[in-house]
């Protein structure tokens, strides 16, 4: 590689896209982005931020690519690109010849890890967020701390995953959902957080309470309450009987759980409506119901506050980016979890072949395709083990080798 093209091409184009453009010829001259950036040296690999920016930027297209060993993502410039870094191309495309794998294999680096052979099969792709939020770690975190000063009984499920719920019990944490069956001195309230009248009655037990409640689930009990005391009605976009929605709702004098179109047609007329959301609903699907109450009951004021949280928001835009791509999906996470039954009907607007596993185990081979691509995500109670795990499984049954790659 020439040191001095390289520089010319990092000062004219660095900041308009170069991984993008990359990720583009390299998909023309059947190199994966990762070779051509390792012989380019070229340290900054997050390519998924470049793409995604150009492309909303309207100068990149993203198609998808189901033959292994290329770019997941092949970019390709629209007229808006071509405008912008056209003249960039004939420098780009001589370094992409400079980079070939021919040229590579007759010039060996002890350093550099040789690519596996290109081998036509399944490739694996993640979505970009998946997995635990910081809410759920913290709350696990706790649980361990406490139960290791003195016995610990949880309320509930700390977290709606089995993986996570036996390793705690492996600890000797106590679960009940029963107030009265505690027979340890703290008593911890779930990530999904619990009325104040909840936390009242735990007190009067005689009982120390350990509040794990995620903070965006405190921001969210804020919100309505701070609705009820301006006067509004309040709606809350959940899942009645959900353990946050109960959490949420149970210190109000007056509320309504509504999910979907035929319980807004049930409400009751009122002046002002206050509307929040349980945190794990999707938002798109709750700015939909918005729009349906005020058009429902028009000459009502209608008041939104957006307590969705930003890890959900993440892993659902993620997940409608990977199963775009995908001909299968595997959606890891616990029965019970509501983010997970989420994320499996939003892959399921996009891919006609979506699956919901708890772990390795429920993986059949019957799901996996030879050829094609096949995604993963996972919701926010799923430990990174248990996604590593199916993952692992996934190339035991289809015999993949190739890296897996992050959706764009």
């Amino acid at each position: 590689m020439n040191p001095e093209t390289f520089q010319q091409l990092d000062k004219v184009i660095h900041e308009k896209g170069r991984m993008a453009i990359m990720s583009m010829l390299a998909a023309s001259a059947e190199l994966s982005f990762t070779e051509l950036r390792d012989a380019l040296g070229m340290t900054d690999g997050n390519l998924t931020t470049h793409i995604r920016t150009l492309k909303k930027s309207g100068y990149v297209a993203v198609a998808k690519s189901v033959q292994d060993n290329r770019p997941l993502t092949t970019c390709a410039l629209t007229a808006a690109g071509r405008k912008a870094f056209g003249k960039y191309v004939a420098l780009l495309e001589g370094i992409v010849k400079e980079a070939r794998w021919s040229e590579k294999k007759t010039q060996p680096n002890e350093s550099f890890t040789q690519p596996l052979p290109y081998k036509a099969g399944l490739t694996l792709l993640r979505a970009e967020h998946l997995g635990m939020c910081f809410g759920v770690r913290d709350a696990i975190t706790m649980a361990r701390h406490e139960v290791a000063a003195q016995p610990l009984t949880i309320l509930g499920e700390l977290v709606h995953n089995a993986t996570v719920l036996d390793d705690l019990g492996q600890r000797g944490v106590q679960f009940e959902n029963e107030l009265e069956r505690v027979a340890t001195p703290t008593a911890m309230i779930t990530a999904h957080g619990a009325s104040d009248k909840a936390r009242a009655r735990v007190r009067a037990a005689g009982l120390r309470v350990a509040d794990a409640t995620c903070p965006l689930v405190h921001f969210a009990h804020e919100q309505v309450h701070k609705l009820a005391a301006a006067g509004f009605h309040v709606v809350v976009i959940g899942r009645k009987g959900h353990v946050e929605v109960r959490g949420l709702t149970e210190d109000l004098d007056e509320c309504d759980v509504v999910l979907n179109e035929t319980d807004i047609d049930a409400l009751k007329a009122r002046p002002h409506f206050g509307v929040a959301a349980q945190t794990t609903q999707p938002i798109s699907r709750v700015r939909e119901l918005v729009d349906y109450l005020q058009a429902r009951f028009p000459k009502s004021e209608v008041r939104f506050v957006d307590t969705v949280c930003q890890p959900t928001k993440q892993r659902q835009e993620s997940a409608e980016e990977m199963a775009f791509q995908s001909d299968v999906v595997l959606v890891v996470g616990g029965t019970n979890s509501n983010n997970t039954a989420e994320l499996v009907r939003t892959c399921g607007k996009y891919c006609e072949s979506v699956h919901h596993v708890q772990g390795p185990d429920d993986v059949s081979a019957e799901w996996i395709p030879e050829t094609g691509t096949l995604g993963i995500t996972a919701g926010t109670s799923t430990p990174d083990e248990t996604i590593d795990a199916v993952e692992a499984r996934v190339r035991e049954i289809s015999g993949v080798l190739l890296p897996t790659h992050r959706a764009a």
